[in-house]
């Protein structure tokens, strides 16, 4: 198994774990601190007491 097939095999796994989730695969976020983009391999959103 190389890299890409991991990553792609976790982004399954997650909406089984949180099925209310946003889960998307291979994005750029802003850093929080650093203001860069980045890359994300896999992204879960999802909102917990009223908090994303």
């Amino acid at each position: 198994m190389n890299w890409k097939d991991y990553e792609k095999e976790a982004q399954a796994y997650f909406p089984r774990m949180y099925p209310g989730a946003q889960i998307t695969y291979d994005t750029k976020v802003l850093g929080r601190y650093s203001k860069n983009q980045r890359q994300i391999d896999v992204l879960i959103e999802d909102e917990k007491a009223g908090f994303p």
